[in-house]
């Protein structure tokens, strides 16, 4: 009978557990294990602060009475006063395996000087492995990237479950005697590549690579199996909306913001309501998600074949997401049927689709160029007063 896969994800953060600062490493943590896991599991999440006896609280708690396979920290593991995560950690693991924290600072030493002041470990409790990490996402992806190979097969000597990868993001080396019978270590890798000069969609085998590397982001991505599709991902409604109503005004001027406000409201739906979208009525709405879209790639909105089957279209013109951008993406709903149709927030409305440029931009969407919509958050109308030139 197969195991029950749980891991544990410890952010070891003062601010954040005071919530003065986001906590961003334990959801990148989730994000990279979601996209290289094939085996269902459950995370067990925790935020501490920089104590040490409650991080080692926390660290046996999640090996002896969660069952946790694998416990990951992030935060906490350099030269600061407070920097006590590798400590704890000491303190708690039976065995400590140095292979993981020298290969850790060695692929952190290709991007920065400064890993040589980490202390981050990886040891052994009972039938859990813990490893620790640092705290920047993109560090973070750096590490799991270069360790995770050897975790499933670690996991499998101190008599954890047999976890399997998507071989795409990355392969799970086991000796030829460990591995099951059509288990991933025994298929080769078939990770796509797309030749220089070529634009090509992504598959769901790339999408996962860019995310567990950080480069493409989608947060929060709660239920990757179902979210990532064939060749798209699938993007769910938030709570608000921005409903056009009949204005006192002859007309909008779209040199005026003022007459753009006469003629909109924002409504917030509340939890377990819908948004009633009337036939023929028009709406802006937003993703719950937020995206970042690499340098290297663009992406496309498009309506879902279940949503568009009820009349209902998820954008009007705007259907492009440039390089570089960066926030929520605002939505352009119609309904073109003759019944009013509830959008209930969390469902799925649409999906994107990425695209390889044939070259990086080198003029990507964002701050630098003034890009009027990037950063964006919920629903947002009209920014075209802020242009500086028509033409």
């Amino acid at each position: 009978m197969e195991q029950h896969v749980r891991i544990g994800i410890v952010t070891v953060s003062d601010r954040a557990s005071r919530g003065e600062y986001e906590d961003k490493g334990g959801p990148a943590i989730h994000t990279w294990l979601s996209s290289a896991l094939q085996t269902p599991w459950e995370a067990v999440a925790r935020l501490v602060p920089d104590e040490q006896l409650e991080i080692e609280a926390t660290l046996r708690a999640l090996c002896d009475q969660e069952r946790c396979c694998l416990v990951v920290t992030t935060g906490g593991t350099g030269p600061a006063p407070r920097d006590i995560t590798p400590d704890a950690t000491t303190n708690v693991c039976t065995r400590i395996l140095d292979g993981f924290a020298e290969l850790m600072r060695t692929e952190s030493l290709k991007v920065t000087p400064t890993a040589i002041l980490s202390r981050q470990i990886a040891g052994v409790r009972g039938n859990t492995l813990i490893v620790n990490l640092p705290g920047n996402p993109p560090a973070i992806a750096d590490c799991l990237a270069a360790v995770f190979p050897a975790i499933p097969y670690c996991i499998d000597l101190i008599g954890g479950p047999y976890l399997e990868t998507h071989e795409s993001v990355v392969r799970a080396h086991r000796p030829k005697h460990a591995q099951r019978p059509g288990g991933a270590g025994e298929r080769n890798s078939s990770t796509t590549l797309h030749s220089q000069g070529e634009t090509m969609i992504l598959s769901d085998q790339d999408l996962r690579l860019r995310l567990a590397r950080g480069e493409l982001t989608v947060t929060p991505l709660d239920d990757p199996e179902v979210q990532i599709q064939p060749a798209s991902i699938d993007l769910r409604l938030g709570d608000t909306f921005v409903s056009y109503r009949l204005p006192h005004i002859p007309c909008v001027d779209p040199h005026d913001p003022g007459t753009v406000d006469q003629y909109t409201e924002t409504i917030t739906i509340a939890p377990g309501d819908a948004f009633i979208l009337q036939p023929g009525e028009f709406a802006l709405g937003a993703t719950l998600e937020r995206v970042r879209i690499p340098a290297d790639l663009v992406a496309r909105v498009e309506g879902r074949s279940s949503i568009g089957r009820l009349a209902i279209v998820v954008h009007a013109t705007a259907g492009f997401i440039d390089p570089g951008f960066e926030g929520q993406i605002t939505l352009e709903l119609s309904n073109l049927g003759r019944v009013a149709v509830k959008l209930y927030p969390g469902m799925r409305i649409s999906q994107i689709v990425l695209q390889q440029l044939t070259s990086t931009a080198s003029r990507p969407y964002g701050p630098e160029r003034g890009s009027k919509y990037w950063g964006q958050s919920g629903p947002v109308t009209s920014r075209i007063a802020q242009e500086s030139s028509w033409h």
